[in-house]
């Protein structure tokens, strides 16, 4: 005797899945008691964004449409930017919370791990990431049309200083500062 396939039972009731930003936005406010404000910035190939100073303002918009909240979450992505804008960031975010918290669902590089570092509290997804701080000097050469950047880490320029006092033998500060002139030459 064959066996009777058995009927498929129901699928169980699955909890309602917010569809938009806003409503995940809202579910999230909901389950951390807090007001949620966004900074996600692109990290795609020729189409890149960086922590800057051209957000502060906006942001601050934002909190003055919020009022004054006992509890605020900045939800953040980014791969880094301007080192200066970090504090710019979380003083005006702490004007209007007393209890602030970043919400880290994948990177946090450079100026995004400074200003989670700026908050009581870091919230970390299970892809998420801090980075190290980099810190970049931005070197324009020639004029006009023809000008180009070169960007150089701190830590390439400790290394030229460690280089010319201890290989160089150079100690006199102008020596030191002049080197680089000659090299372009």
């Amino acid at each position: 005797m064959a066996k009777k396939a058995s009927e498929p039972k129901s699928a169980p009731k699955a909890k309602s899945i917010p569809r938009s930003r806003k409503e995940l936005i809202q579910a999230i406010e909901a389950q951390r008691k807090s007001k949620v404000l966004t900074y996600v910035l692109s990290d795609r190939r020729n189409a890149s964004a960086q922590v800057a100073e051209d957000a502060v303002r906006p942001m601050y918009d934002h909190l003055l449409s919020f009022g004054k909240q006992s509890k605020i979450d900045l939800f953040l992505f980014s791969i880094g930017g301007h080192l200066e804008v970090p504090w710019r960031i979380i003083s005006t975010l702490r004007e209007f919370s007393s209890e602030l918290a970043v919400l880290l669902p994948y990177k946090a590089m450079s100026a995004a791990t400074l200003i989670s570092l700026g908050a009581d509290e870091i919230v970390m997804g299970r892809k998420g990431e801090l980075g190290p701080i980099d810190p970049q000097l931005t070197i324009q050469r020639g004029g006009g049309e023809t000008a180009a950047q070169d960007t150089m880490s701190v830590e390439d320029v400790m290394s030229y200083l460690r280089f010319v006092k201890e290989r160089a033998g150079l100690t006199d500060q102008q020596a030191i500062g002049d080197v680089p002139g000659c090299l372009d030459r």
